[in-house]
């Protein structure tokens, strides 16, 4: 989107003689104003109205209509402007038999206006803007006729504008959102480029202004491993947790989202402001007074209109109050809209280039084109509360082994929740079940197979991939019914048995050393451990492998739960150390709840 200032089309006369009238109007307008000033402000008020009345010839039909009970939008700036076109036209017969302004173009442009015809609207503006200038340009003549004929057409031109910046006058940001006002505004000079309809477009936004140039190539490049990357992706995560829910009303919402903005904009000021004709739900405020970015929002999609066209003349309200306050050319400022759980960054007002729009609207159109086909053909799986698009997971010597959910599947203290029980035949071609474990950001496959290979991690049997989905991973399963606990849970009464379950523990991670393998969820939840009855023998089984991966490469999540309680930093590199400090403190405490 680009706003009216940086973004209006090139040679367009109509935005600047209307910018200009509508000045002077406003330096003209008092309350002691003569009676006899051609102005359309004499027939905005009521004691006005009257006294021009009783001048307007009693054969002039077109104000007499404009006069009924029943009146046409705008129907006394219409009527006003068609008594000025005839006197107008009375003139310039008197000074030349040549020069006559026919009255249908304007009626047209009315008739447009009053059966809302936004698309005849834009074009009779023009063609009459048009003409006017050319008729003034181009008057011919001898010299005195052409600088009287000239100066009614100037006069003429002036009402004109004057009647058109009324009818067009800019709207509340809340009324622009509704599709019922915007449609007539966009049509007139007071419209803003903002792609609704889509010829009100200008320039790429990313041309506009480096800040939106940097702001789109910043979209391109990979996420960054640094403080203001982590607290973005924090609040990004916070805010995903929270504006997808009910709220009471508009201020509720409005308080949790900018509860959860505040912390990452500590350098500026969020809170309410008014400018303008515009009083948005919020700013980010400079500390020089300069306003970077304004939202508006909407409690749920569709609730009073459309938020991205409030958001658009919030904008122009801003531009246009820091213009008139302060020297300058342009103003910029990023927006934010808020309708329901969705958010929206604009900036400049234009979203996107138009190629770039139309080929993303093309791939979605084209991929809803060639889905639909599917819909007739049943998934393979019916299993209630379970994936129905996977049959078969891929084993390592590259053959397909098939498989049929059972049920979902919730470990002891486990806080994964795709995880889901299977069953499937292994390769001693017997039946056993599996845990089926979907995947929607990396694993740790690698690290996963050689821990499982050293007996301290279940099976990795295989994975599942079927394009535009997660890949789900087959494997071992390690169940309650086999004695299998999460250590948080471990009940062991006999020290000697602590002490077993010690070892192991060293020993696997002296076995993720060896490798240069890391963890990084060493949680309690994760490290299941059970003992033989018979032998006494304890086995240790590590699960979610989800962060692992190599020494000095494989790095934490940058939305990890705060309250996890985990070492290093969220985008941070796993450590060796990371790993044995959180297991074995959790071991410790543990056995000390338990032994004493």
């Amino acid at each position: 989107m680009s706003n009216r200032s940086t973004g209006r089309k090139q040679g367009s006369q109509t935005s600047k003689n209307i910018r200009t009238t509508t000045t002077k109007r406003q330096r003209g307008l008092r309350s002691d104003e003569p009676e006899d000033q051609e102005s359309p402000n004499n027939y905005t008020t009521t004691n006005h109205t009257k006294r021009r009345r009783r001048n307007v010839p009693k054969d002039n039909e077109r104000y007499k209509e404009a006069e009924s009970d029943k009146e046409p939008p705008f129907s006394k700036q219409t009527a006003a402007f068609m008594h000025y076109l005839d006197k107008a036209n009375t003139n310039l017969k008197g000074v030349s038999s040549t020069i006559w302004i026919p009255p249908v173009l304007f009626e047209t442009f009315f008739e447009a206006l009053q059966k809302k015809d936004p698309g005849r609207l834009g074009s009779q503006l023009t063609s009459i803007t048009e003409l006017l200038d050319a008729m003034r340009d181009e008057t011919a003549g001898p010299s005195v006729v052409q600088r009287a004929s000239n100066g009614i057409v100037k006069g003429l031109q002036g009402q004109w504008e004057a009647t058109v910046q009324e009818i067009f006058k800019p709207d509340a940001p809340s009324t622009f959102a509704k599709s019922a006002q915007w449609v007539y505004t966009q049509a007139g000079p007071a419209g803003i480029d903002c792609l609704r309809p889509a010829n009100r477009s200008s320039l790429p936004i990313s041309l506009l202004h480096p800040a939106f140039a940097t702001f789109k190539y910043i979209l391109t490049q990979p996420m960054p491993r640094n403080d203001s990357a982590v607290k973005a992706t924090r609040t990004a995560w916070k805010l995903c947790t929270t504006m997808a829910d009910h709220f009471q009303d508009e201020n509720a919402r409005k308080t949790a989202l900018f509860t959860q903005l505040r912390p990452l904009f500590t350098d500026r000021a969020l809170f309410s402001a008014s400018f303008g004709s515009a009083d948005p739900d919020g700013a980010l405020v400079n500390s020089d007074g300069s306003i970077d970015a304004v939202v508006e929002l909407k409690n749920e999609p569709g609730a009073a209109g459309d938020v991205y066209m409030q958001c658009a003349r919030s904008f122009d309200a801003l531009a246009t109050s820091q213009l008139q306050d302060k020297q300058g050319a342009e103003r910029s400022a990023f927006v934010i809209s808020v309708d329901g759980p969705s958010l929206l960054i604009c900036g400049g007002f234009k979203d996107r280039d138009p190629a770039v729009r139309q080929e993303v609207l093309g791939k979605h159109l084209y991929a809803l084109q060639v889905s639909l086909y599917q819909l007739k053909t049943p998934p393979p799986g019916k299993v209630m509360k379970c994936p129905r698009i996977y049959k078969e997971f891929q084993i390592m010597d590259g053959s397909t082994q098939p498989f049929e959910f059972i049920s979902p599947y919730k470990h002891l203290g486990s806080h994964c929740g795709l995880l889901f029980k299977a069953k499937t035949v292994t390769t001693n071609e017997t039946e056993e079940e599996v845990l089926v474990k979907v995947v929607r950001g990396g694993y740790g496959e690698e690290a996963h197979r050689i821990i499982a290979e050293n007996g301290f991690a279940p099976k990795l049997y295989g994975v599942a991939r079927v394009d535009g989905a997660p890949p789900a991973y087959a494997m071992e399963l390690l169940s309650e019914r086999q004695l299998w606990m999460p250590l948080q849970r471990a009940w062991f009464k006999d020290l000697v048995i602590w002490d077993r379950l010690e070892a192991k523990i060293t020993d696997f991670l002296h076995l993720l050393r060896k490798h240069r393998l890391v963890h990084g969820d060493l949680r309690p939840n994760n490290v299941l451990c059970r003992m033989h009855m018979e032998t006494g023998d304890v086995q240790l089984g590590v699960l979610d492998w989800d962060w692992a991966g190599s020494h000095g490469i494989a790095r934490y999540p940058l939305d990890r739960n705060p309250d996890a309680n985990l070492p290093g930093d969220p985008g941070g590199l796993i450590d060796f150390d990371h790993d044995s400090t959180t297991l074995m403190r959790h071991f410790q405490q543990r056995k000390s709840s338990v032994i004493g």
